[in-house]
């Protein structure tokens, strides 16, 4: 997600701690255990005053290049806020539309299940290879992802 942010300056404290960058007036914050299927945090996306909720590659004041655009109610796994120089709320969200049943621990929940996997629109070609968990337990294929504004996701208590 740093790489779509030119001049993005990042520093770790501690091994497994989580990673803080910098970019324009940006304070961004990565989650060091990111999205997989045994950790991460996850909820939904939802529509704000748009027909779908857009992926966009970077932040403002950049332009807008949206990656895919989301229905509502879109089941994701959240990586990354980022807050304004003088904010302490996120108002930007790093997220992935993933497969719901690829987390173990929403299995036996409805608020996961529905209204389960929606069709992604992207908008660049794609590898067509579905978005799944790898060997190590990570997400690869075609999974769409990026910032979306905060009043566009909700994250499920406690993450799940």
């Amino acid at each position: 997600m740093v790489a779509n942010l030119p001049n993005a300056s990042c520093k770790q404290s501690k091994r497994g701690w989580n990673q803080e960058c910098t970019f324009n007036d940006w304070r961004i914050d990565i989650d060091a255990g990111g999205c997989s299927a045994k950790k991460g945090s996850y909820g939904k996306v939802y529509i704000d005053d748009e027909a779908a909720v857009m992926l966009r590659r970077s932040l403002p004041p950049s332009q807008p290049d949206v990656e895919a655009k989301l229905k509502d109610g879109q089941f994701v796994c959240v990586t990354a806020s980022a807050r304004g120089s003088t904010g302490s709320e996120p108002e930007w969200y790093y997220v992935m539309a993933i497969p719901v049943r690829s987390v173990k621990a929403c299995a036996a929940k409805s608020f996961c299940a529905k209204p389960g996997d929606l069709p992604i629109e992207w908008m660049r070609s794609t590898s067509g290879q579905r978005c799944r968990v790898n060997a190590r337990g990570r997400y690869a294929g075609d999974c769409a992802a990026g910032w979306v504004k905060a009043k566009e996701f909700g994250e499920f208590s406690m993450g799940l």
